[in-house]
């Protein structure tokens, strides 16, 4: 019986999937220098008004900078990235509220770049975030004024209103980038025919894979699997049906794993296999277990198998690449043994035969 392997560290609300990390360590990476940039460049717009608005706004920017650089810092040093940064911006807001507040309240021209920081926080994080984000900050925006400044903020809500709109309007406008965004990354991330993520995909997802395996020491595993004599097949019978040989070896292999497993097309009739979680001889009976699974029947009237190399880490400074290239050497061995076998890289010399584990 195969061994429970072990589970990935449980993700949070803000990030519950692969591709919501990636979105936010992307959108960090890439958004960086606008970021500190543009709190600067606001901290100098402040301070020109300082004669009209005061110094607590320049102060409450001032803060904002400190706050933006400390985040960028501890960003890529902590579990806790996602919180770390949703802290960031809720402080943003606090400082710009603190400033509004400190410069005329309902009627301050600070009050409006509240909507600077959602802008942000929506371009990082999935929609329900993003959406939860903008109610708080509303609440928060007209509690504050309403609150402090009741009788002013119904005498002259116009400034409140376009605060409201503009928080909004970038939240929505944030979002259908990001939407935009992610059908692109997917199409580039994506093998047509099988639907199966490529060799970017899996270049995308085994260092966020890697990380939590690391954290929760525990290791990787990778089961690179190639279709035996597929050249023949598609000489045989045309490129058609070798088009549907792929197709149904992709459906097998994922419907074979666990949600948490992932399946990649490398190119041609070569498959990655990636286990979150799993080691060594595990991997090797999820291996077999694929293999036979593949062989039980025909495709098409055709008698298909595949052959497999594993390999597993716990960490490799080459990335996905490291481990890949062991469970190919490990595949070579498993074709140049007679094929419709699986081979680990661990045990280069035992190869697991036909019928199950030697």
């Amino acid at each position: 019986m195969r061994a429970p392997a072990a589970q990935p560290p449980r993700r949070s609300w803000l990030c519950p999937t692969d591709a919501d990390k990636r979105r936010m360590n992307e959108a960090l990476e890439g958004t960086r220098a606008a970021h500190i940039g543009g709190a600067a460049l606001t901290t100098l717009a402040l301070l020109a008004c300082a004669p009209w608005l005061g110094w607590m706004p320049v102060l409450g920017a001032l803060v904002a900078v400190a706050q933006t650089l400390i985040t960028a810092r501890l960003f890529g040093r902590t579990s806790f990235a996602a919180h770390l940064h949703v802290l960031s911006f809720a402080l943003m807001l606090g400082v710009i509220l603190n400033g509004a507040v400190a410069s005329g309240g309902p009627t301050s021209p600070v009050l409006p770049m509240a909507a600077l920081p959602m802008l942000l926080l929506s371009g990082r994080f999935r929609r329900t975030v993003a959406v939860s984000g903008l109610a708080v900050a509303i609440v928060a925006v007209v509690a504050t004024m309403l609150v402090l400044f009741p009788q002013r903020t119904l005498d002259h809500p116009e400034m409140l209103a376009v605060t409201v709109f503009l928080l909004a309007a970038s939240v929505a406008i944030a979002i259908s980038f990001t939407d935009v965004e992610d059908r692109l990354r997917e199409r580039v991330h994506t093998d047509t025919l099988t639907g199966l993520l490529n060799r970017l995909g899996l270049d995308a997802r085994f260092s966020r894979v890697a990380d939590d395996a690391r954290a929760a020491g525990a290791p990787v595993s990778l089961i690179v699997v190639d279709i035996d004599h597929f050249k023949k097949v598609n000489d045989d019978h045309g490129h058609d049906v070798g088009d549907l040989v792929l197709a149904t070896v992709a459906g097998i292999l994922t419907t074979r794993l666990r949600d948490v497993d992932m399946v990649f097309r490398l190119g041609g009739e070569e498959f990655a296999v990636l286990l979150p979680g799993v080691g060594g001889r595990n991997a090797a009976a999820v291996a077999e277990r694929l293999r036979a699974a593949v062989a039980e029947k025909p495709i098409d009237g055709i008698d298909v198998t595949v052959s497999a190399g594993i390999a597993t880490a716990i960490a490799d400074p080459d990335g996905w690449r490291g481990i890949y290239r062991r469970a190919d050497a490990a595949l070579l061995a498993a074709k140049r043994a007679g094929r419709n076998r699986c081979v680990s890289f661990e045990a280069i010399t035992l190869p697991f035969g036909r019928h199950g584990v030697r």
